[in-house]
């Protein structure tokens, strides 16, 4: 994905979708609830800790490699990359600082029932309900959207977390999708469009942190080949229905510390990173 921002090569462009194309595309990226479980897919990393002079503000993907220690090996991409946000989903977990680590299944609707495990205690399923009856007995539990990204560099779909801190900025982006456009008869969809991930510093309650930030930087010409790559992606989620459990125990990619050349990256997260989530009305969030 690196130089993914400058580098986009554009090909003959598909024709525009149908109203018809664009709904069930706006199904098959989550912009509507549809799916129900998570898949095994290489996730992207992004390290939100300003003070982090090596890494701070860095995009990483991994290598496939992992170190002596069976972390995995991550590469910097740079502190910006560009890909296709092709599914929308979310999860729930511990604050950063917290001593319990307590993560949840993905999850698309807030009435769906989520199931909460305890990463200290074996993965102990805590409580099964939804997002506001776990909220309501873990108050301190922090909602993240997890993006599905297909690199046109590397022909792969990716997921990576975007945490409280940056979920206004997300949202707000993909906001500018959920209008009717007038040219194609339908309201339009993220997945038709190239977006650069970047970032800036502002301030905020608990002082200044990074938040990530996303751009459109035009039409994605092969959309035709997303629709195909985001079926892939539901058939594999559908498929693992039934594998939740074990897949769980080896995906706590939040609490796993990564490698990069050799040296930990676990800062990657900061407190700054979890705030922003008493002011989330569930009601309201577009996704």
């Amino acid at each position: 994905m690196e130089n993914e921002v400058q580098n986009y090569q554009e090909t003959k462009p598909d024709t525009p979708p149908t109203p018809e194309e664009l709904e069930e595309m706006r199904r098959l990226t989550g912009e509507k609830t549809f799916e129900k479980e998570s898949t095994s897919l290489p996730y992207l990393g992004f390290n939100a800790d300003k003070k982090d002079q090596e890494k701070g503000g860095y995009f990483f993907k991994p290598t496939g490699e992992k170190d002596e220690k069976g972390n995995n090996v991550m590469q910097k991409i740079g502190k910006e990359m560009a890909g296709v946000i092709i599914k929308v989903r979310k999860k729930i977990e511990s604050p950063y600082e917290s001593k319990e680590k307590h993560y949840s299944n993905e999850f698309d609707g807030y009435n769906e029932n989520i199931e909460l495990q305890d990463g200290n205690n074996k993965n102990k399923t805590l409580i099964v309900g939804s997002y506001q009856d776990i909220k309501s007995s873990f108050p301190d539990i922090k909602l993240k959207n997890v993006l599905y990204i297909y690199s046109d560099q590397d022909q792969q779909v990716y997921k990576m977390d975007v945490r409280s801190g940056s979920l206004s900025s997300l949202w707000d982006y993909l906001k500018k999708f959920d209008v009717r456009s007038e040219e194609l008869g339908a309201k339009d969809t993220v997945m038709r469009y190239i977006t650069k991930f970047s970032w800036h510093i502002i301030s905020g309650n608990a002082g200044e942190y990074i938040q990530m930030t996303f751009q459109n930087i035009g039409v994605y010409s092969q959309w035709k080949k997303l629709y195909e790559e985001v079926r892939k992606v539901n058939d594999i989620i559908a498929n693992q229905e039934t594998n939740t459990e074990e897949r769980e125990k080896k995906e706590q990619v939040e609490d796993i510390k990564e490698t990069f050349g050799g040296t930990e990256v676990s800062g990657k997260r900061e407190a700054a990173d979890d705030i922003g989530e008493e002011y989330i009305n569930v009601d309201k969030i577009p996704f």
